[in-house]
């Protein structure tokens, strides 16, 4: 049991050696985005904004590699047009798609220029709240509007992150970066067109996976 109390004590005092607090810093991150939709028979023209904000943290392993954690609020959305041809009349609609999500993207830091880095590292993104609203219009010239959740929206979106960026002596430390956001998994099945027009239009299949290119600054205050 001595042995056994030792070994763990051992464990620790080298991974609290190892995790230098001195290499640690914490800081507060935003950032707004323009959003686009990609994929098989994806949405065409569906493009909107969004923005992130919340925490970073920024741990040095060596004077070129850092990890880069985040936790971030984020709000995105994306519109686009829809027509349907229904026989005697035709209709189309305006409709936005809103998320609220949290972003948990892990990047590695390279940082082999001073003071410009390249970061590159996964994203996982936790879906909150995903809703719709359309403006319908007939070939009689009538206005509908309406506004939902969407039925079936992804819990979890994955995807890729690809960044660079360069650190400004400002105050304790600011990080200025552009992002470019390569989502991996759809983020919601695209029935709209059947519920906005109240007719099953076809069973075709739609990707909605996410695209993003994001200009963020992370100030570090810790």
């Amino acid at each position: 049991m001595k042995k056994l109390s030792k070994l763990v004590l051992l464990i620790a005092c080298i991974a609290s050696s190892a995790f230098s607090i001195e290499n640690l810093s914490i800081g507060g991150r935003a950032s707004g985005n323009f959003n686009l939709i990609w994929g098989e028979n994806s949405r065409d023209g569906a493009y909107g904004f969004g923005f992130n904000i919340g925490g970073a943290a920024l741990y040095e392993i060596n004077s070129m590699i850092q990890i880069n954690p985040e936790l971030t609020f984020a709000y995105r959305n994306h519109s686009f047009s829809s027509e349907v041809d229904l026989g005697l009349a035709s209709s189309s609609a305006d409709i936005t798609i809103t998320f609220l999500n949290i972003d948990f993207p892990i990047l590695a830091r390279l940082q082999v220029i001073q003071p410009v880095f390249f970061e590159i590292g996964p994203l996982v993104s936790l879906n909150l709240s995903t809703s719709y609203f359309y403006e319908q219009k007939s070939s009689s010239s009538l206005t509908f509007t309406n506004e939902g959740d969407i039925e079936e929206p992804s819990l979890i979106e994955f995807g890729l992150v690809f960044g660079v960026g360069k650190k400004l002596d400002i105050g304790t430390g600011l990080d200025v970066n552009f992002r470019f956001i390569l989502g991996l998994t759809n983020t919601y099945k695209d029935s709209l067109d059947n519920n906005i027009y109240q007719v099953i239009t076809g069973t075709t299949d739609r990707d909605n996976k996410s695209m993003m290119f994001q200009l963020g600054a992370t100030y570090w205050f810790l």
